[in-house]
């Protein structure tokens, strides 16, 4: 514990710093490609991550960034503010992932976007300011990160619920006339004339007279176009009432 009392376990809180302070923004980093296969960041972390692991590391030795004292006393480094910049750099690609994907999908929430950041911000301004004596930054981006991963579960859920509608649509749906199927037609039937149905309807059984004729004659092309002008037809006719 980082308790003032000095003890065999330096050496692993200075390990605990480390991975903390490293492993932080390599999650915002995997958090982005859930999203986004691709970010315009992308280039930018790649270079960006390896070197703060590398200035962490250094920072067991030199105390650039944190360092433990034989009292066990945590003390942030002079060049802290550069880990600081790091990880709003990493909140702020995050965002911008999260932004991106849901563009892809359904249109953008600015303010959701804005009070996340704000909130995680916040949490790391709080933090700085108290010298590290109340720890808000954990909190606040473990707090901002269950906002997105939320909304993100919401968003895929719908983008599911909308593939799901696609696909009922596309087999209920006849291709060459873009009227309902025979399928579509059974399943409304079968609606209708169970007890829950509750409503009167009327039924029409239509045949095109001459359509073989019009297939011998002048080919399938023909009575294709025959069937789309009489579906044409019908639509014009019954409207939402022919569904």
């Amino acid at each position: 514990m980082l308790d003032g009392y000095s003890g065999q376990y330096r050496i692993w809180l200075v390990i605990n710093k480390f991975l903390n302070h490293s492993l932080i923004p390599f999650l915002g980093y995997l958090v982005i490609h859930i999203w986004v296969r691709h970010s315009k960041y992308d280039r930018l972390l790649a270079v960006l991550l390896p070197v703060n692991v590398l200035f962490q590391l250094a920072s067991i030795a030199t105390g650039w960034t944190f360092s433990i004292d034989q009292n066990n006393h945590y003390h942030q480094g002079r060049y802290y503010y550069v880990y600081f910049i790091i990880c709003i750099i990493v909140m702020f690609a995050i965002v911008s992932a999260y932004h991106q994907f849901e563009q892809k999908t359904f249109s953008g929430d600015r303010l959701f976007m804005f009070y996340t950041f704000f909130v995680v911000f916040l949490g790391i301004v709080i933090q700085e300011v108290s010298g590290g004596a109340l720890r808000t930054t954990s909190l606040t981006i473990t707090i901002g990160m269950c906002f997105l991963l939320n909304r993100f579960n919401n968003f895929t859920q719908k983008v599911s619920d909308l593939k799901i509608s696609r696909d009922n649509v596309v087999m209920w749906t006849d291709i060459m006339t873009g009227m309902q199927n025979r399928y579509a037609y059974e399943e409304k039937l079968g609606e209708m004339v169970t007890p829950q149905g509750g409503k009167e309807f009327l039924a029409f059984s239509i045949d095109i007279i001459g359509l073989k004729e019009m297939n011998d004659n002048w080919g399938h092309l023909a009575g294709d176009d025959l069937i789309r002008e009489v579906a044409a037809i019908i639509r014009d006719t019954l409207g939402k009432s022919g569904e």
